[in-house]
C-alpha cells in the first residue's frame, strides 16, 4: 500500500491594496492507514514560496477569489521550476512515501509483551 499524499496551504501573506499574494506558506503530507483505518506512519514536508504577481495580467486572481487549489498549482509549479531535482513535486511526494514505508518497516520488526 502507497501513503495518501496531500498538498495544502497552511497561510498566505498579501498585498491589502490590490489582493495580490506575496508569500505561501504549504505543506505536503503522507500518510499510510491501516485496514481499520487508524494512522500507521505519517511524513511531512513543507516550506515557503515567495510570489510574484502581475495585478494588470489577464490571468491574475485576487485574494478573495482565490481557491486552495489555484495556489497549490502555484506552489507546485515553483516546485518543478527548481534546478534541485530533490524539490520537484515527484521527488517530494516519492520522499514522503518511501518515509512511511521505512516507518512501517521499523515498527514490523519490534513487538512488546511477555513471552509467559
Amino acid at each position: 500500500m502507497a501513503a495518501t499524499i496531500t498538498w495544502k496551504i497552511n497561510q498566505m501573506q498579501r498585498t491589502t491594496a490590490d489582493g495580490g499574494v506575496t508569500e505561501v506558506r504549504w505543506e505536503c503530507s503522507g500518510v499510510e492507514k491501516n485496514s481499520d483505518d487508524e494512522v500507521i506512519a505519517r511524513a511531512t514536508d513543507g516550506g515557503k514560496y515567495t510570489c510574484t504577481y502581475d495585478a494588470s495580467a489577464s490571468d491574475f486572481i485576487k485574494y478573495d477569489d482565490l481557491k486552495e487549489s489555484d495556489v497549490i498549482g502555484w506552489v507546485k509549479s515553483a516546485c518543478n521550476a527548481q534546478s534541485d531535482d530533490s524539490m520537484k513535486v515527484d521527488a517530494i511526494e516519492k520522499r514522503l512515501t518511501e518515509k512511511c514505508a521505512a516507518q512501517i518497516t521499523k515498527a514490523n520488526t519490534k513487538a512488546s509483551g511477555v513471552p509467559w
